[in-house]
C-alpha cells in the first residue's frame, strides 16, 4: 500500500526556512543567453515564470486547425529572483502577415510594429507541408521581445544582445517548424553593431 509523508524542512541555522533562490540567466529560456549578455545584464538570477519548450512552441504554431489571427504563443516570460511581481522580459512569437522587407527571410526591428524592445520577422510558408495558411497572408513568424518599462528593474540589454537573443530563439524555433522556404539568419553584428 503506498504511504504519502508529509513534512517541512528547515535549515540547520536556528530553524529558518531557507529561501529558494532564483535560475541563473544563463539557464533561462532553455539556455539562449550567452555569457555576454548575461554579463551585461542588470540580473544574473531570475525567476521563470513560464517556459515553453521550443518544440512545443512549433508545434502550436504549426497546427494547421488554428487560426493564425489568434496563434501568440509565450516562449519565455520571467521576474527578478528578489522581486517576483515585476516582469524583466518576455519572449513571444506569434504569426503576422508582413513579410520581411526587400524579400528576405528575415529581417530584424530595433523596435518592432508589435513589440517596444525588438523584433525579429521570419518568412516560413508551409510548415510541415502544409497546403494553405489560415487564414493565408500569414506566413511570418514575429518573434518579439520586451522588457520592463523601468530603468532600474530592466534587464538593460544593448540593441546588439537582444538580436541575437531573438536570432537565438527563431533558430530554436524554426528548427522544428520545416518551412517550405530557406530561412538565412543575419549576423547579430550587422543588424545591431555594438
Amino acid at each position: 500500500m503506498p504511504v504519502l509523508m508529509l513534512g517541512t524542512a528547515c535549515s540547520s541555522s536556528g530553524g529558518e526556512e531557507k529561501k529558494p533562490s532564483g535560475t541563473p540567466l544563463a539557464r533561462a529560456c532553455g539556455g539562449i543567453f550567452d555569457q555576454r549578455m548575461v554579463k551585461e545584464s542588470r540580473h544574473s538570477d531570475v525567476r521563470v515564470v513560464e517556459h515553453m519548450g521550443y518544440a512545443d512552441v512549433a508545434d502550436k504554431l504549426a497546427d494547421p486547425t488554428v487560426d493564425r489571427d489568434y496563434s501568440d504563443q509565450r516562449i519565455c516570460f520571467f521576474t527578478a529572483a528578489a522581486n517576483k511581481v515585476d516582469e524583466l522580459l518576455s519572449l513571444t512569437v506569434q504569426w503576422d502577415s508582413v513579410p520581411p522587407d526587400g524579400g528576405r527571410s528575415v529581417a530584424y526591428m530595433p523596435v518592432g510594429r508589435i513589440a517596444r524592445d525588438g523584433q525579429l520577422d521570419v518568412l516560413c510558408r508551409h510548415p510541415r507541408g502544409e497546403k494553405k495558411a489560415n487564414p493565408p497572408h500569414f506566413e511570418t513568424l514575429a518573434f518579439t521581445i520586451d522588457q520592463s518599462l523601468s530603468i532600474d528593474k530592466s534587464l538593460g540589454l544593448s540593441l546588439n544582445s537582444r538580436a541575437r537573443l531573438l536570432i537565438s530563439a527563431a533558430k530554436k524555433v524554426t528548427a522544428h517548424m520545416d518551412c517550405a522556404n530557406s530561412v538565412t539568419f543575419p549576423d547579430p553584428e550587422e543588424v545591431a553593431p555594438r
